[in-house]
């Protein structure tokens, strides 16, 4: 019986690197292997999958949200035996994607493994991620540092124009419309966050003063 198993970490913890690397390895010893990726972030990286080292491959399978991923990997394993999947960035899949990537892993015989994120920026975990949570027979966690040297991020935090936020959408593409990631531990997390609040209320102050002053002057003028 194949396994399937989830490996998960924060953004720098080099899933993509460690994704890259296991391919080159298996298919050196001559493992028949296919990569697959989500269709979410096209269109910054097409059809590759790209780490941050700079290591790259293009993905044998693309799949979009109503891709059936088995039969996709069934339809290629026809004409070859495959050993192994690798999954790029589990998180964008659905979670009927990872019940199927569970069926070639316990019906078909092929192993199955996907690297993908734990949550988001918001600390809310991804639908994918819930479902390979409670599917995959085994878990891996990959450990990456924060900034502030004194602990091991555990959170995904988002910057637009370089500035922290914690309110929007829960995928937007790294670089896509100016937007980036950050992996915090949890006490630079907290502070970002509580900052970030803190500038929402004074913005909404400043506009609320704002407002009250023109209407003000609005009422003076007609007196």
């Amino acid at each position: 019986m194949g396994r399937l198993v989830f490996v998960n970490g924060v953004m720098d913890a080099g899933k993509t690197n460690a994704l890259l690397t296991r391919a080159h390895g298996m298919e050196e010893k001559g493992y028949s292997i296919l990569t697959v990726k989500s269709d979410k972030d096209l269109s910054t990286k097409g059809k590759m999958i790209k780490s941050r080292a700079g290591f790259e491959r293009e993905a044998d399978i693309v799949i979009g949200d109503m891709t059936n991923l088995c039969s996709a990997v069934l339809e290629i394993a026809e004409d070859s035996m495959i050993d192994h999947v690798l999954c790029e960035e589990g998180q964008f899949y659905t979670p009927r994607q990872i019940e199927q990537a569970f069926e070639l892993a316990v019906e078909h015989d092929i192993d199955v493994t996907v690297y993908g994120l734990r949550s988001d920026f918001q600390s809310k975990a991804f639908p994918a991620s819930i479902r390979l949570f409670e599917l995959a027979h085994s878990i891996e966690t990959l450990d990456a540092p924060c900034s502030c040297k004194q602990e091991n991020a555990a959170f995904n935090a988002r910057k637009v124009d370089g500035q922290f936020v914690f309110e929007g959408e829960q995928v937007a593409v790294d670089n896509e419309a100016s937007v980036t990631y950050e992996s915090l531990c949890p006490t630079c997390y907290q502070r970002e966050r509580q900052a970030a609040a803190s500038r929402l209320f004074e913005s909404t102050y400043d506009s609320e003063a704002s407002v009250e002053a023109s209407t003000r002057s609005l009422v003076e003028a007609r007196i």
